[in-house]
């Protein structure tokens, strides 16, 4: 069985701007003949820059997106927005 779930990470301040990673974690696990395994992957999606004047978003693989589809789609990230 495999559970996913995006989040956000730690932010990190530089110079003013707060940077948001957006992370997908997923958890794997298995089991057979009485044992169990897991296996757990935690990747980068998309990054969120917030300043005093602007807030802008990046896939990871560095084109721009829309700020308000993050945020539908990661809701999490109105907690560090606020």
């Amino acid at each position: 069985m495999e559970i996913k779930k995006v989040g956000i990470g730690s932010p990190v301040v530089i110079d003013g701007v707060r940077l948001v990673p957006i992370v997908r974690t997923t958890i794997g696990y298995w089991q057979k003949d009485g044992m169990v395994s897991f296996l757990g992957t935690k990747r980068p999606v998309s990054l969120l820059a917030i300043s005093l004047s602007t807030r802008v978003a990046f896939a990871i693989a560095g084109e721009q997106v829309d700020v308000k589809w993050l945020i539908e789609e990661v809701p999490d990230i109105k907690t560090v927005i606020e």
